[in-house]
């Protein structure tokens, strides 16, 4: 008789499927079975035991056979109610009387806190606070505030640790545009080029406010402990403006 051997690939493809069917998040499912970093694990390292395959099947009531081997009938969709499809809500442009009605559909892209990245301030290196974006893990979806609704672009992330603090807490929600350019004094999302061999679904940024911008450098703040400093612009992949509340809620 042939073993049968799992494909790690395979698995996170029909787990996907099952959340994309059911209107879920990947962090809603791991939360839910009682293991946070149970796909994460599956995602990043190819990391799931038998236990974790039983639960996430439980969780959604198929066999684990077809979870594992891809063997009998896929799982039926089901009606749970989620955000509706592209058809019935093209380019986000309708929108709800009531607010709590919108369907959330801004992903939160997975954060955490990164080690201390050495930049310049005025000849001098300092190591300040950075985070880990992870743009392929969606841990939430938020509902997309009226004047954010038809803008491509949209996302955000919750912020760790202190540096910003007491404009941004630890566990703060905020909502970035990917594509309306930054201007000087804006808070932004720096992202900074990945070194040779870093793994490309994790991004290392800087959460702070833009005070200065050069040909040659970009000035950046933090609050706590204060301090002004400079990033080479040849370190600097991308940056995106944090949305404040003017920019979201104004009429």
């Amino acid at each position: 008789m042939t073993k049968r051997t799992e494909d790690r690939p395979a698995i996170l493809a029909r787990i996907d499927q099952l959340i994309a069917d059911r209107h879920t998040t990947e962090y809603a499912v791991s939360t839910a079975v009682g293991k946070k970093d149970l796909i994460r694990d599956l995602r990043r390292k190819g990391i799931i035991g038998p236990d974790g395959i039983r639960l996430i099947a439980d969780h959604f009531g198929v066999s684990v056979e077809w979870l594992r081997y891809g063997e009998g009938a896929a799982p039926a969709v089901t009606a749970t109610p989620g955000p509706p499809h592209k058809e019935a809500y093209p380019d986000f442009q309708r929108h709800y009387e009531r607010p709590q009605d919108e369907p959330p559909t801004v992903p939160v892209w997975g954060s955490g806190l990164g080690a201390s990245v050495e930049v310049d301030a005025d000849g001098v290196l300092l190591s300040v606070e950075s985070l880990l974006i992870f743009p392929n893990e969606a841990v939430d979806q938020l509902r997309r505030p009226f004047r954010l609704i038809g803008r491509p672009g949209i996302y955000a992330f919750y912020f760790e640790g202190e540096s910003m603090e007491p404009k941004y807490s630890p566990g703060e929600p905020a909502f970035v545009d990917g594509n309306k350019p930054p201007v000087v004094m804006d808070y932004v999302l720096v992202q900074l080029r990945m070194q040779e061999g870093d793994d490309e679904t994790i991004h290392t940024v800087l959460a702070k406010r833009l005070i200065k911008r050069t040909a040659a450098y970009v000035e950046l703040e933090q609050f706590n402990p204060p301090m002004r400093f400079k990033v080479p612009r040849e370190r600097i992949a991308r940056m995106h403006k944090i949305l404040q509340p003017n920019d979201i809620y104004a009429v």
